[in-house]
């Protein structure tokens, strides 16, 4: 079931206080003994503090959902955009993001490069951030257009898919995979194949796909929260056979691919591995479905 967190007060810069040093005096009169105990305690981070997490939820009119470490660098919400908002992807360092629309349209923000491109009558449905402000957008049919500076890719149709394609994902070393709905998976530029859900039975179609930041694998997660598990990737857990309020409609993996995040069309995320639930749209007004979700890296 959903995680949910328990809600703590804070100080306004988003951090909880540092408590102060407290002084703890003992009179050891008693005792025949002169002086005073002293213990000082902090609430600093400890050895073991978990690196900091964050993600973005990406609603179908634009609209940006920011939880944890991820920052709000502007959006598409209410702009009134013809075109609805199919993914949205966070450049390498965090700092910003790019939503596309299925028209192709990329819209940038925070230190993502102001670049866009547009497919024509083609269905976008997918994108993912490269290295160096390269991204890679993902459409129905399997074309891939990748985008670097002002420059541009365009690579043609798949002659024979059983399914369209839904989603694209990106390892940290730049390979890229692309997923269709009946889970049959598709290495962009020679990405090495580490099996696939195609061809077997499914209970509800495949809607997303993440990698693991090596390259050596990844996720699959389809509409009921199943998620399937390739190469490297770990499973941690999945929503499958378990009701939900609304469809799952995409995924991704935290930084050191330990865990990953499942997204429902209501803004409900589901966190399994070492992903930890940082907040949700699900419960709360929506002017649109949410249609996918990026980490912080």
């Amino acid at each position: 079931m959903e995680k949910y967190a328990r809600r703590i007060d804070r100080a306004k810069d988003g951090h909880m206080p540092r408590l102060g040093t407290v002084a703890l005096t003992v009179a050891l009169a008693a005792l025949g003994i002169s002086g005073a105990l002293t213990a000082t305690a902090s609430a600093g981070p400890s050895a073991h503090t978990a690196p900091a997490q964050g993600y973005w939820e990406v609603a179908a009119d634009g609209g940006i959902f920011t939880y944890g470490s991820a920052s709000f660098q502007g959006s598409l919400g209410g702009q009134g955009s013809n075109d609805p908002v199919v993914g949205v992807a966070a450049t390498p360092d965090g700092g910003g993001y790019r939503e596309l629309q299925a028209n192709g349209l990329v819209s940038s923000f925070g230190d993502a490069a102001p670049l866009s491109t547009s497919s024509g009558a083609l269905q976008a449905v997918g994108i993912a951030s490269l290295s160096n402000g390269v991204y890679d957008e993902a459409y129905s049919g399997g074309q891939v257009m990748k985008q670097a500076g002002t420059f541009s890719t365009f690579s043609g149709a798949f002659a024979h898919l059983n399914a369209p394609i839904e989603g694209i994902t990106a390892s940290q070393n730049d390979m890229a995979w692309m997923v269709a709905s009946d889970g049959g998976v598709f290495g962009v530029d020679g990405a090495p194949f580490y099996g696939s859900m195609g061809g077997k039975a499914l209970n509800a179609p495949i809607v997303g796909i993440a990698a693991t930041p090596d390259g050596g694998g990844y996720w699959l997660v389809a509409s009921d929260g199943g998620v399937f598990s390739f190469g490297d990737a770990t499973f941690d857990g999945s929503m499958g056979g378990v009701r939900l309020n609304a469809p799952v409609v995409g995924m991704t993996a935290t930084p050191d691919g330990g865990g990953y995040w499942l997204v429902a069309s209501d803004g409900g995320v589901f966190s399994f591995g070492d992903a930890t639930f940082l907040g949700s749209m699900g419960g709360q007004h929506l002017n649109a479905p949410i249609v996918g979700i990026a980490a912080a890296p």
